[in-house]
């Protein structure tokens, strides 16, 4: 139902720990209450009529998690036949707070993947892990800027990293108001900071551990619209004691919508690199390449995705059936 002149935006909340259904009861509550003005100015209002579930007292909610979400995941791939097998575990451990005037987020990931071959003149083992801890603390100052800090660790038998640490402080300048980011955004961010690495084995250039001090230049752009959405990312890194040391890639997504029911998907990634302080001196056995087990050097690296979704039928099928959902 449509009427020419009436536009509203409805918005709810839901709480973090509310299931599937307590958030579509909410949403369908809320959807009833908007087509309100649209009926009122057909005949079918003369057969609606309106109940108000009145509080026996009205009480102050509080949240006695102060808005605190946790969010604990583990997961794992077995994958295997008389000559081969995959083994893949990943865990993660986040916790994020949200408000108006602070955004705190700590996550801790840990992967591990093993992979074992039955050859004709042997056999073939081959595995990484690796283990990031982050913790991001970002300060409103006014709706345009804000300031973080972004301080984690990391090891990674694929980077060649015994251990990593940094802290990396940073501002950000958002072109728009924030309260205006669920629609647009134009944001640019400045980090400045230091990492410490402990090498695996000692790199290319001949280093065992060094304390590297680094910036870097983020610009975002996005956007939302009922055409669609378009996310843009232009990313730069350097390192103070080279500037030749550095990497710049760039990101691009979008979903278009061409026609009633039909979409253009686009995701797109490139990266020069030039910054790979890490690599092992000893380089990656012909097994590793083969199995992508190591980092490689490598000048550049990007991916694409392109594709097209088309929906039709029924506009009427709200029907839930969650027999044999897979």
């Amino acid at each position: 139902m449509w009427v020419k002149g009436i536009n509203d935006t409805l918005q709810f909340a839901t709480n973090a720990n509310n299931t599937s259904d307590e958030e579509r009861a909410k949403f369908l509550q809320i959807l009833q209450a908007g087509l309100i003005r649209y009926v009122i100015k057909t005949n079918y209002i003369n057969d609606i009529f309106f109940k108000y579930n009145a509080p026996s007292e009205i009480a102050e909610v509080k949240d006695r998690w102060d808005s605190w979400v946790f969010n604990l995941s583990s997961s794992a791939w077995l994958n295997a036949q008389k000559t081969y097998s995959n083994t893949s575990i990943n865990s993660s451990f986040n916790i994020d707070r949200v408000t108006e005037k602070w955004k705190y987020n700590f996550n801790i990931y840990h992967n591990y993947n093993e992979q074992k071959y039955e050859l004709t003149d042997g056999k073939l083992f081959s595995y990484n892990k690796s283990l990031y801890i982050s913790s991001l603390i970002v300060k409103s100052i006014t709706n345009h800027w804000s300031a973080g800090t972004d301080i984690g660790s990391q090891y990674s038998t694929y980077s060649n990293l015994k251990s990593g640490y940094y802290v990396l402080p940073a501002i950000e300048y958002n072109i728009f108001p924030y309260s205006e980011s669920s629609r647009k955004q134009l944001t640019i961010r400045y980090n400045i900071g230091f990492k410490y690495n402990e090498y695996i084995d000692t790199t290319i250039y001949n280093k065992l551990h060094e304390i590297l001090f680094t910036e870097s230049l983020k610009i975002g752009y996005k956007v939302i619209q009922k055409w669609g959405d378009i996310n843009i990312t232009i990313y730069g890194q350097n390192y103070m004691h080279d500037f030749t040391k550095n990497s710049l890639s760039t990101s691009f997504t979008a979903d278009i919508r061409i026609a009633k029911g039909l979409s253009f998907n686009i995701y797109g990634y490139y990266s020069f690199v030039r910054n790979q302080l890490s690599l092992s001196k000893a380089g990656a056995t012909q097994e590793e390449i083969l199995l992508q087990q190591r980092e490689l050097q490598t000048n550049y690296t990007y991916y694409c995705s392109l594709g097209l979704t088309y929906t039709f039928g029924s506009i009427y099928n709200n029907v839930v059936n969650p027999r044999f959902t897979n």
